[in-house]
């Protein structure tokens, strides 16, 4: 315990520490600090040298600036003529270059032809397009229409299957058959061999008794009684041949044994029927179950194979159709971007004319129109045609004026080369004086630099250890993490040898411990006999104390009982005396009851046998009193159900009293009537109202206001024609129910109006409640209506309309 304290103080101060990481940074950064610091001086110093230096170039370049600024301005002079002869000189070079080079742009001609083509063939891919289009609609919407594969793949497969079951049924029901045949041959069978058990049994029984009498005459003497049944004998029975009792025991255990083999064939054939009636069972549902699953589906599986030929074949289509799409799609792209392209060609020839002029419009060119309104194909030509005709004629013109332009710029050439080289003597001096300032500048900005650079690492090095420990505290926290490290592992190798050392003396103390376990469990045995006698209890942990104290009350008690043997004999005999007189009084309480006691027993022993004989006699009483208790209570049933049919006959005898069978009559066509009412009502609003009546009014119950119960006046103008039409629905049932036989029968029922009062939804349910009180078969259902909507869904229908004189019906049907 005290190495496993000292290793968690330990790695709590080392937890506590701070982070080796941190203090080893601060101490680069500090080191680093004081480089920098040591050599900010020296920086300092090459700075001050080398702005001397770049301020001595400054002034240097200066001057030479001032004599490079008056050769330029000699030169200029120089330049400016020259310049203005050649720039006229090149200004009708220019001119007359610009002007001799413009041509009409090839292909210019045919442009417009080209471009009607394009546009023809773009009309018509887009009548292709459309076309397509059409087609892939109208394929879409009779896929659309089309089945779903899935269902019609799954009725294929249940076709299939119905088949080889309906296959397997027949091969099932043959099957059951035979075995009904089999097992009413093996019942045959065994009937047969039963009669043959009999046969040779009785064949047994008459050989034994002929066997028997053979064996008595030898014993029969005339006058004397018979041995068996004490008759005098008044003559002697003729003799009898010898019974064969062997061969008809032979004959019976034969008969047995084919008995035996009869039914267990009958059983084989009857285990057999069964299995196979459970296969044909099985088949039948399963055949029902394939019935079941293909309601829905085409009537046959040729249908089904059709549908999905028409599927494939539709499928093909539309992908032939979606080709024939995209494939209309590529052509009239391809026609759309011909045509963009001539319009761009035309566009480009419009805009190239327009850029052609724009630079030849201070010369004089003819206007020309813009791009933004360019005009036909044909009007382009035409501009371009008159724009290169005027710049043949100007630039003959320009031919006569550029001979002359040149001889003034040769004279001003030569007036330039002597100023130029008076120039280029400042200008060379100017850039000497300019590279010694550049390169003073550069050396004074580097020097600039790397002092700047060294004040920022300076200042950076500064504000991170403004709040860091210095260099000694952090030298010290890193010496004291070491130490704590130390530490940690010293009182780990500690705790590793203390817990080998405790695993040590564990394993002695439990040898210790069973030791002297050992010896408490034979102190208890050793005591455990003797606590009857009140041997002293074991207190404490003292073993040794606890044996010493055991002899000691051992050895006490010894003398004890030696000193409380001789009145304790006396109190034996005193007893023995006590129990004879007990026994004496015991054998008189039982003869007063009756209980007798064996006298060649003693009383001790003899007295258990007599109470169990008394109390089984007893017993026996009690159960007759609990069978007679129990057929009074049945007398008591037959009572009870003799006085309810009592009842029952008085109450149908005042029921059919002339004044009360027919009340009562009514009142029970009148549950049954509102009985089926209800269920129509509740199918009508959605399971909101049910019908029910008391003291002769109609209730509704309305399950959506906790099953409140209100009078039918309480209705809607909608609500009462449902509760209306369940009414109706109910009587028209009970009246063909409740018919006699050869009575008429109502066969149909006529609803006049009322529909007007529902909204959509309950006019659905409606119409519905009467298709399916139609399609029952049976009766005939007549609406009469003016509401559009229900009268649609009558599948006949007569129209009736009149005019000022007359009406007309006319039928209709859908």
């Amino acid at each position: 315990a005290d190495a496993e304290t000292a290793d968690t103080e330990a790695r709590q101060r080392r937890a506590a520490a701070p982070e080796r990481g941190p203090l080893e940074r601060v101490r680069s950064d500090h080191a680093e600090l004081a480089a920098a610091l040591t050599s900010r001086p020296r920086a300092e110093q090459a700075h001050a040298r080398a702005r001397a230096v770049y301020d001595d170039a400054v002034t240097a370049a200066a001057a030479a600036a001032g004599a490079l600024e008056d050769a330029r301005a000699t030169r200029e002079r120089a330049v400016t003529d020259l310049a203005a002869a050649r720039e006229e000189t090149q200004r009708l070079a220019g001119e007359r270059a610009c002007l001799a080079q413009l041509r009409v742009p090839a292909g210019l001609e045919d442009l417009d032809g080209r471009r009607r083509a394009a546009e023809h063939e773009l009309a018509a891919a887009d009548q292709a397009l459309g076309d397509a289009d059409q087609a892939d609609t109208d394929i879409r919407a009779q896929r659309s229409a089309a089945p779903e594969r899935g269902p019609l793949e799954r009725a294929r497969e249940n076709y299939e299957a119905l088949a080889s079951t309906q296959r397997a049924l027949g091969r099932a029901e043959e099957k059951h058959t035979a075995a009904i045949r089999e097992r009413e041959a093996a019942s045959t069978a065994a009937e047969y061999a039963q009669g043959r058990l009999r046969q040779a049994r009785v064949r047994h029984d008459h050989q034994s008794r002929a066997d028997l009498a053979a064996a008595l005459r030898p014993s029969l003497t005339v006058g004397q009684p018979c041995p068996v049944c004490d008759h005098t004998v008044t003559a002697l029975p003729p003799p009898r041949p010898a019974a064969d009792l062997t061969s008809a025991q032979a004959a019976v255990a034969e008969a047995e044994d084919a008995l035996e083999r009869a039914r267990r064939a009958e059983a084989d054939t009857l285990a057999a029927e069964r299995e196979h009636a459970g296969e044909h069972a099985w088949r039948l549902a399963e055949a029902d179950r394939l019935r079941a699953a293909l309601a829905g589906a085409p009537p046959s599986p040729a249908a089904v194979s059709e549908a999905l030929v028409s599927l494939d074949s539709l499928a093909a289509t539309e992908q032939r159709v979606a080709a024939t799409l995209r494939d209309a799609r590529r052509r009239r792209d391809e026609a759309a971007s011909a045509v963009d392209a001539l319009r761009r060609e035309a566009a480009a020839a419009q805009s190239a004319l327009w850029q052609a002029r724009e630079p030849l419009a201070p010369l004089g060119a003819p206007p020309v129109a813009g791009p933004v309104t360019g005009p036909a194909a044909g009007d382009v030509l035409a501009g371009w045609r008159e724009l290169c005709a005027w710049a043949q004629r100007e630039a003959a013109a320009r031919d006569t004026a550029l001979a002359d332009a040149r001889v003034t710029a040769a004279q001003a050439a030569e007036a330039m080369r002597s100023t130029q080289h008076a120039f280029d003597q400042a200008e060379r001096a100017a850039a000497d004086r300019r590279a010694e300032e550049t390169a003073a500048a550069r050396a004074e900005q580097r020097s600039r630099s790397e002092l700047d650079a060294l004040d920022q690492r300076i200042e950076r090095l500064q504000a991170a250890l403004a709040s860091a420990p210095s260099d000694a505290e952090a030298h010290a926290a890193l010496n004291r993490l070491d130490a704590l490290d130390d530490a940690i592992r010293r009182a780990d190798t500690e705790l590793r040898a203390a817990r080998n050392a405790r695993s040590a003396a564990d394993a002695r103390l439990a040898g210790v411990g069973r030791e002297i376990a050992a010896a408490w469990e034979a102190l208890y045995a050793a005591r455990d006999p003797l606590v009857a006698l009140g041997a002293p209890a074991v207190t404490g942990d003292d073993l040794l104390g606890a044996w010493t104290g055991l002899g000691r009350w051992v050895i006490s008690a010894i003398a004890q009982r030696d000193a409380e043997l001789p009145a304790a004999q006396a109190e034996a005999a005193a007893a023995r005396q006590e129990r004879d007189a007990a026994e004496r009084r015991l054998a008189d309480d039982l003869a007063a009851h009756g209980v007798s006691v064996r006298a060649d027993r003693p009383l001790a022993e003899g007295v258990p046998a007599a109470l169990a004989e008394a109390l089984a006699g007893a017993r026996a009483q009690r159960e007759r009193i609990i069978e007679r208790h129990q057929q009074a209570g049945q007398l008591r049933v037959q009572r009870a159900e003799a006085e309810s049919a009592q009842q029952v006959a008085k109450m149908l005898g005042q029921l059919l009293r002339s004044d009360n069978f027919p009340r009562w009559l009514v009142a029970s066509a009148l549950d049954v009537l509102v009985a089926d009412a209800s269920e129509s009502l509740s199918e009508l609003s959605g399971g909101q109202f049910e019908l029910a009546h008391e003291d002769g009014e109609f209730l509704v119950v309305d399950h959506t206001d906790a099953d409140a119960r209100r009078p039918v006046k309480t209705l809607s103008g909608g609500e009462t024609f449902q509760t209306s039409l369940a009414l109706a629905l109910a009587l028209s049932a009970q009246l063909s129910a409740l018919a006699a036989q050869g009575a008429a029968r109502l066969d149909s029922i006529f609803l006049d109006e009322g529909f007007g009062t529902l909204d959509e939804a309950t006019l659905d349910v409606v119409a519905g409640t009467l298709e399916n009180l139609a399609n029952r078969g049976g009766r005939m259902v007549g609406v009469i209506t003016h509401v559009p909507a229900l009268a649609e869904r009558v599948p006949v229908r007569f129209s009736v309309t009149r005019d000022q004189r007359s009406a007309s019906v006319i039928r209709e049907g859908s």
